[in-house]
């Protein structure tokens, strides 16, 4: 991503949900006043596609049914799912 500074890296986990802030310590703004620069927080915006070919969707079903069988709780894969109905 793009910083006051140039490119930067960062890494964001597995499972990172929409909403989610990270901060990159001493890359924001400089300092009013003072020395140095504070922290840049960025915001993660996650976009799930909604159109899907038959491939994509039979993939996501069958990725859907693996999830079913190790976890008991309602995963990302389960809500899309309601989303597509």
């Amino acid at each position: 991503m793009r910083t006051l500074d140039g490119e930067q890296n960062l890494k964001v986990g597995e499972g990172t949900q929409s909403g989610s802030t990270f901060r990159i310590k001493g890359k924001g703004m400089p300092v009013l006043g003072g020395r140095g620069r504070g922290d840049l927080y960025v915001s993660v915006n996650v976009m799930i596609q909604t159109n899907m070919s038959k491939e994509q969707r039979r993939l996501f079903e069958e990725l859907a049914a693996m999830e079913a069988d190790g976890h008991q709780d309602r995963g990302i894969v389960d809500k899309v799912k309601d989303m597509f109905g």
